[in-house]
């Protein structure tokens, strides 16, 4: 784990960084705040599966987003989160930053919805919000904390200057204190995963609802998962944030 901190004011923002070692556009957020960190008072920067990254890899023992909050004596990813912990329990914004072979531009996802989570969602371009159910989101790394968002992207969109833009526009923002005109956008709460064995109808598409399921996908086909479809909601809910 490498972390790079502008110490010269208390940590207002985290970002977080490549816990899966398979999505690198997390590299290239870190590469860009790290050469100009001093741009940016009350920033920290975390690349975290350092290791997974260099071997390519999603994970080494076990996928790090469902290992929070970690053991200090466990295998590789539980003993990182253990210190990702003690990295992120004074900053008052995490974000996590991820990225999908899902069809989506961008989603932030969430566990809670605080008012802090709510002041990152506003700085989001995406109309779309991913609330996760309690028991689903139980050793990821936003349900650990206040504060804390993760931002899935999809991999195509992380190779334009659009998604780095974006990030950097979110983090100018969270450390100044300002905000966008809220606006109206589509709260999906994720309840249930969709098991390998259901007939998924063709042309289906994240956050359009599928009749004959009744359900709502997201990171529907994702390639990373071995034992999923992707996750689905049954109820949305319109909030302006």
């Amino acid at each position: 784990m490498k972390v790079i901190e502008n110490s010269e004011r208390k940590n207002i923002l985290t970002i977080v960084c490549c816990l899966h070692g398979d999505e690198t556009f997390g590299l290239d957020v870190f590469g860009y705040f790290k050469k100009r960190i001093e741009q940016y008072p009350g920033l920290k920067i975390i690349l975290a599966n350092e290791e997974a990254l260099a071997a390519k890899k999603r994970f080494i023992d076990s996928d790090l987003n469902r290992c929070f909050p970690g053991k200090s004596n466990g295998n590789h990813e539980e003993r990182l989160a253990s210190s990702l912990m003690l990295e992120i329990k004074n900053s008052e914004y995490v974000l996590d930053i991820h990225t999908t072979t899902s069809e989506l531009k961008v989603t932030p996802i969430i566990a809670k919805l605080d008012q802090k989570i709510k002041n990152i969602i506003n700085l989001c371009s995406s109309e779309e919000v991913v609330f996760m159910d309690r028991e689903m989101a139980k050793y990821s790394l936003i349900n650990q904390i206040s504060g804390g968002v993760s931002l899935e992207f999809n991999f195509q969109y992380a190779t334009e200057i659009g998604a780095l833009e974006e990030v950097i526009s979110m983090v100018l923002k969270l450390l100044t204190g300002d905000k966008n005109s809220p606006r109206d956008r589509r709260v999906f709460y994720v309840d249930q995963k969709i098991g390998m064995g259901v007939v998924i109808p063709a042309g289906a598409k994240n956050f359009k609802l599928v009749k004959s399921l009744g359900t709502y996908p997201f990171l529907l086909y994702e390639k990373s998962y071995t034992n999923m479809q992707g996750f689905s909601a049954k109820r949305v809910r319109r909030r302006k944030i």
